[in-house]
C-alpha cells in the first residue's frame, strides 16, 4: 500500500464522520471545528495529489494576475461582513440575567412578600392572580374547571371565581371613561 492510500484510508472516513457530525452539532462552534477538520483533510488530500489548484491552469493565471484586485476586495468585504454580523448579533447580558437560576429562586422565596413565589401564570392563561385554588379564564372570559386539580374539587377548596371572570370588570368605554 502506498503512503498515498494509506493516507485516504486514514483521513478520509474521519473527514466522512466530521462531516456528518457537523450536521447534528446543537452548538454552531462545534460545527464550526467539524468544518475546519473537514477542509483541513481536504487540503491535506489536495497536496498529497499535488493538485494545489484544481481547473484549466488558465483560470488560475487570470485569478492571481489580472483579477487580483477584485479577488482580495471581495475577500475583504466578505470577512467585513461576517465581523459586522458579529458585531450586530452579540448582546450584552442584563444583571438580572447574570443572576444564577438557584439566586433568584431565593430571593422569590425569601421576598417581601410569599405571594412572589409562585411566578407567573403559563403564556395562553388568562389569569388575574396566581393561586392554585382559582381557575384560568378562557379568552371567552368564562372559567376553565380543567386548570384546578381535581384533588381541590373533592376537598371543596375552590374560591368563588365570580368576582374575576370578565364579566365582573367595570366597563371602559371608548373614550377611556368607566
Amino acid at each position: 500500500m502506498s503512503g498515498e492510500s494509506a493516507l485516504f484510508w486514514v483521513l478520509a472516513p474521519l473527514a466522512v464522520l466530521a462531516s456528518v457530525a457537523m450536521l447534528f452539532m446543537k452548538k454552531a462552534v462545534h460545527s464550526a471545528v467539524l468544518l475546519a477538520w473537514v477542509m483541513i483533510t481536504l487540503a491535506i488530500f489536495y497536496i498529497a495529489l499535488e493538485a494545489p489548484f484544481l481547473g484549466i491552469e488558465g483560470l488560475a493565471q487570470y485569478l492571481f494576475s489580472d483579477y487580483v484586485w477584485a479577488f482580495e476586495v471581495i475577500s475583504a468585504l466578505l470577512i467585513t461582513a461576517a465581523l459586522g454580523a458579529m458585531v450586530l448579533a452579540h448582546s450584552e447580558k442584563s444583571d438580572v440575567a447574570r443572576t444564577s437560576q438557584r439566586a433568584r429562586s431565593i430571593a422569590r422565596f425569601r421576598g417581601k412578600s410569599i405571594a412572589t413565589a409562585a411566578g407567573l401564570p403559563g403564556s395562553g392563561v388568562y389569569a388575574r392572580n396566581n393561586a392554585l385554588d382559582l381557575p384560568a379564564l378562557l379568552p371567552d372570559g368564562k372559567p376553565s374547571d380543567l386548570s384546578i386539580a381535581e384533588v381541590l374539587h373533592r376537598r371543596g377548596d375552590v374560591a368563588e371565581s365570580k368576582s374575576y371572570q370578565l364579566e365582573g370588570l367595570p366597563k371602559i368605554d371608548d373614550e377611556g371613561n368607566k
